[in-house]
């Protein structure tokens, strides 16, 4: 028996029910919803068993992919925003499968983070672009960005892997940037402060790509002395609007003042945000507003076509080429 009693009220509510008839009920509702829960049961383990038969099928497709050749990488081109001179480009994976076309980059990259081929995946593009350059060198001033992961540069080979994409390509044809992605937090570690110094004094950049959405902080920044910060598409795109991401990339723009760190934006598509970032003090940009990625003989004849044409930011009225 149960008894409910009112505290504004004069009333009391007492409820008394037969156990055997309560458990007559739950057999009831037991059996009434048992053939539901088998078969979402059922459902739920055919989508588990889909999605790794999938992972799966996609991380074999990407070995395979690597040694039949179904990957290229394409180059978009960064900006100088002081002067519109085009400063480099940043090299981006892509994967055609054979009848299936194109496979989204965060789809594929995101598979092979998860089953242990980011670093064969990274190697890979480092042979592409390898022979990308050796055919259209672009030049000893030439930024190239290269994305590796925090995993990779904490280990002793990236050094001898960087190393050997240079003495592959000769010297003078690009300055590479190396663009650890902030999916992982770089560990504070022996090796990586000793990769630092190696590859600094051989002349590679370091830069970390995405800033604002991941790991980094400014403790961050001050163990590890990096050479730009790449400012995440997605606070570039809140320019001009009210959204929190707004006032994160003021904040992003002062901190690397004070840190003396070159700023590099991400998806810049109107001329809006050119305006905005180039006031602001931001060096360089990327993005739709002046081309897709390409491959690099597009690449080295859109770097020639536009060469002096290219909008700077501020109050300059070039008009903004047509994207590649």
């Amino acid at each position: 028996m149960q008894e409910v009693v009112s505290a504004d009220y004069p009333f009391r509510v007492r409820s008394q029910a037969d156990a055997a008839l309560l458990a007559e009920y739950r057999k009831r509702l037991a059996g009434s919803y048992a053939p539901f829960v088998v078969l979402l049961a059922l459902l739920f383990g055919y989508l588990c068993r889909h999605f790794l038969k999938y992972q799966f099928s996609l991380a074999a497709g990407i070995r395979r992919g690597m040694r039949r050749g179904e990957f290229q990488v394409h180059y978009q081109p960064v900006i100088d925003l002081r002067d519109g001179s085009c400063a480099g480009a940043e090299a981006l994976m892509r994967w055609f499968r054979p009848g299936q076309g194109p496979v989204r980059p965060d789809i594929f990259f995101a598979v092979a983070e998860a089953n242990g081929l980011s670093i064969p995946l990274t190697r890979h593009l480092f042979k592409l672009v390898g022979r990308d350059l050796r055919h259209c060198p672009m030049g000893p001033q030439f930024r190239l960005g290269l994305n590796i992961t925090a995993g990779h540069f904490a280990r002793p080979d990236i050094v001898d892997d960087v190393a050997r994409l240079r003495q592959v390509v000769g010297s003078g044809a690009a300055d590479f940037v190396l663009e650890i992605t902030e999916r992982e937090p770089l560990p504070p570690i022996d090796q990586v402060y000793e990769n630092m110094g190696v590859l600094n004094a051989s002349g590679v950049k370091l830069a970390i790509d995405d800033f604002g959405t991941g790991h980094s902080s400014l403790a961050y920044l001050e163990k590890f002395p990096v050479d730009y910060l790449k400012i995440d598409r997605g606070f570039v795109s809140a320019i001009g609007t009210d959204a929190v991401n707004a006032s994160v990339l003021e904040m992003i723009i002062g901190l690397a003042a004070r840190l003396d760190v070159e700023l590099t934006a991400e998806g810049v598509e109107t001329r809006e945000q050119l305006d905005y970032l180039a006031a602001k003090g931001v060096h360089y940009a990327q993005g739709f507003l002046y081309a897709k990625p390409m491959p690099i003989e597009q690449l080295q004849a859109w770097v020639r076509e536009h060469r002096g044409r290219l909008p700077a930011g501020g109050a300059a009225t070039d008009s903004v080429p047509a994207v590649a």
